[in-house]
């Protein structure tokens, strides 16, 4: 892939925050170039996926032939283990947040 390049509008306010939490819904027409950008994001985002699947598969692979075993140790010393982390218990408040979702288009 081509390098990415950032294009910023001129009329962009200089706290580009203001956009993420806007009140009201506010259309723009996408510029120049930002088809190539779009598909970056996409192609990313599916890579991740891709590769998260990848890596779990690879998870379960590796406890498949570990067994009950907790360790897994390899002939240079490395080692899977199989440890139980307790994770703390914690409560998210619910509030408004912003998040950028992919539409396609009907054309």
């Amino acid at each position: 892939m081509n390098s990415l390049t950032v294009i910023k509008r001129d009329d962009e306010p200089q706290n580009a925050v203001v956009h993420l939490f806007a009140p009201k819904r506010i259309e723009i027409d996408a510029p120049e170039g930002m088809e190539v950008i779009c598909d970056y994001e996409r192609h990313a985002f599916r890579s991740m996926i891709e590769y998260e699947q990848l890596h779990q598969k690879a998870i379960d692979q590796i406890l498949a032939v570990m067994g009950n075993a907790t360790i897994m140790r390899f002939p240079d010393g490395s080692y899977y283990a199989r440890e139980v982390i307790q994770r703390e218990a914690f409560t998210i408040n619910p509030e408004p947040y912003s998040a950028l979702v992919f539409h396609k288009g009907g054309a």
